[in-house]
């Protein structure tokens, strides 16, 4: 996964320094595994991308950050949203792919068939970045107005 920042964006001299201090760039890929799907490193990133005037201190300059219901709500309905995305942009599902590669559709050890495996791996992996992200907006406390 490449995470990007845009120099304009609000905050970027901060934001920069905040990158600095947690060992990470501006621009920074980090990698998704089935082991890792959702490594800490892209919820730091996020987190400090994200941050907005109220949340941002001016005079921290380590890499922690208050994390704060606001700010982990935008950043998972965020990753959420790019993970769909990316989901939706794979030709064949992986439900289908494997149905083809059970089926004998592609050539077993062929192009075709590695390359089926491959986006299966691909998607697997999504699924899980998908579901982990999905399970943590279940611990992001929510204001609730009363009547």
């Amino acid at each position: 996964m490449i995470l990007y920042t845009d120099p304009r964006a609000p905050h970027y001299n901060q934001k920069l320094a905040l990158f600095t201090a947690a060992d990470l760039d501006p621009t920074t890929a980090i990698s998704l595994s089935p082991l890792d799907p959702l490594p800490d490193k892209v919820l730091q990133y996020l987190r400090i991308q994200r941050l907005n005037s109220k949340e941002i201190d001016v005079d921290r300059v380590d890499a922690t950050i208050p994390i704060t219901a606001r700010n982990e709500l935008e950043v998972l309905n965020a990753l959420i949203d790019v993970i769909k995305g990316l989901l939706a942009e794979f030709s064949i599902t992986a439900d289908v792919l494997s149905e083809q590669i059970e089926q004998g559709v592609y050539p077993q050890g062929g192009n075709a068939w590695a390359a089926a495996h491959v986006s299966i791996g691909e998607q697997s992996v999504l699924d899980m970045t998908l579901a982990r992200a999905r399970g943590l907006l279940l611990y992001i406390p929510i204001k609730r107005h009363q009547d």
